[in-house]
């Protein structure tokens, strides 16, 4: 019986030195690869803007800001004086997901100016040419400074109109007025709203650099 006792101890030894030997063979042997910087893409907006002539007619080509595109052109960039001016512009979703567009104003010079100069926001959300386009916001320049406009829809691979209307109501001025403009595209997830939440995963925006100069 202690013979048979130790022989079974014996191979319970061996065995476990021999799991221990495989063991280890794996751990030394072992390999891996890994392959960075994978991702899927579910979905993209790409806003692009066109400045017209007048009344959305005889638009120029649709750009976009640098690093990619050439810049936008200004919607404003005259001597001012008293009176109105008005940009027409139209914004195109190049991209395949529906969003919103928002418009930022920033002013970079000219703040006494800017109280004095009034702006009103115009935006077709629908795309309903027998609707006019909509009065989103308005106010003075100062007081619209840094604030989120909210335009409206801009489904993937619509057009919609936008009007900006600055007026000046004087007295005439000795400096400039310099202000951004910022156009702001949002994707939605459809999925996630219609579960009720709000969430946006794609956004982008480009920027137009204004110049109202003091005439000489």
């Amino acid at each position: 019986m202690r013979t048979t006792k130790s022989l079974l101890v014996a191979l319970v030894a061996v065995a476990s030195l021999v799991l221990a030997g495989v063991g280890g063979t794996f751990a030394t042997w072992s390999d891996s690869e890994t392959s960075e910087g994978n991702y899927i893409e579910t979905g993209s907006v790409d806003l692009m803007v066109a400045k017209c002539d007048s009344d959305w007619q005889n638009p120029g080509p649709f750009k976009d800001d640098t690093p990619y595109g050439v810049g936008l052109d200004p919607c404003f960039d005259t001597s001012l004086a008293p009176g109105t001016y008005t940009c027409y512009s139209l914004l195109w979703n190049a991209g395949c997901v529906d969003g919103e567009a928002y418009l930022q104003i920033k002013v970079s010079e000219g703040n006494g100016l800017a109280g004095n100069t009034t702006m009103g926001v115009w935006y077709d959300d629908d795309g309903d040419p027998d609707t006019p386009p909509e009065l989103v916001a308005a106010g003075t320049i100062a007081g619209l400074h840094g604030h989120e406009i909210g335009l409206g829809a801009l489904p993937a691979g619509a057009v919609r109109p936008l009007k900006l209307e600055a007026e000046y109501v004087g007295p005439c001025p000795t400096r400039s007025l310099s202000f951004d403009i910022t156009f702001e595209l949002v994707g939605k997830d459809d999925l996630v709203e219609s579960l009720g939440f709000k969430t946006y995963g794609f956004a982008d925006s480009e920027t137009s650099q204004n110049y109202f100069s003091a005439p000489e």
